[in-house]
């Protein structure tokens, strides 16, 4: 037996596993039985195995992450700032300092009142996303580095599989018929469709705000309209005038209704 290894007899295997073992228990010798166990336990072992070859290089960042858990974070048993990874807040260079100090005032709220139920939700995300648009008396929002940081930790990506569900969403988009979408309108059509997926949302369901409808503007292109009629009617019959827009332009309309 290996070391550190139950006997077959004190193994729990499931109740699943019983139930069905009963079944053709008696078409089954005793030795039979327990090569069948013997299996499912080299089966759990070789699992656990591979997890933690997978996960080896994660397993810290993970922990890290669970203290920003909102049961965690304002817990009185909670980790001191030092015991926190600060490579989550150096991503937008913000002042170490500062989050300290919004970290220690973390627990002084009552951070109930700040939603609609009165409770505190144990979803990290809808908690710091709160957090992150709270406004003291001075309209200052007086977490927001804080609840920016958490929020990137909990962006991160602890496998390769939401990457490539983003790569299967491309060739969905971009096909054959539309081999000449630009990298800035792939990049649009995706962040759409990613943010209405996770949202839990359709197209069909989505409510345009008065703020959207104001960025789509003659702007948004970089010349008048003026111009761009000009343009248009003297150019050739069948011809495709092609929209001079930029990065940033895009991103002041994609960005509204995640904001």
């Amino acid at each position: 037996m290996k070391v550190g290894i139950l006997p077959l007899d004190q193994i729990d295997l499931g109740v699943k596993f019983d139930r069905e073992l009963m079944k053709i228990k008696t078409r089954l010798s005793e030795e039979d039985v327990n090569n069948l166990k013997k299996r499912c336990r080299d089966f759990l072992i070789e699992a656990k195995s591979q997890l933690e070859k997978r996960l080896s290089d994660n397993l810290e960042i993970i922990s890290c992450i669970n203290n920003f858990c909102p049961s965690k974070c304002l817990s009185q048993m909670r980790k001191d700032y030092k015991d926190i990874p600060t490579h989550f807040f150096d991503i937008h260079e913000f002042d170490s300092d500062k989050i300290e100090s919004q970290y220690r005032k973390l627990m002084i709220f009552n951070w109930k009142e700040e939603f609609s139920n009165g409770c505190i939700p144990d979803d990290a995300i809808a908690f710091w996303s709160v957090v992150r648009t709270y406004k003291n008396a001075l309209d200052e929002n007086c977490f927001e580095e804080l609840a920016v940081s958490a929020l990137n930790a909990y962006c991160l990506p602890l496998s390769n599989a939401t990457v490539e569900r983003i790569f299967s969403h491309v060739t969905n988009v971009k096909t054959k018929l539309r081999n000449k979408l630009s990298t800035v309108v792939l990049s649009a059509i995706m962040r759409i469709k990613t943010s209405l997926h996770f949202s839990g949302n359709c197209c069909k369901d989505f409510a345009v705000t008065k703020r959207m409808l104001s960025l789509f503007n003659d702007s948004m292109y970089g010349a008048s309209a003026a111009s761009s009629s000009a343009n248009t009617s003297s150019a050739p019959a069948g011809s495709h005038m092609s929209l001079n827009y930029t990065n940033e332009d895009f991103d002041k309309v994609i960005a509204v209704p995640f904001q």
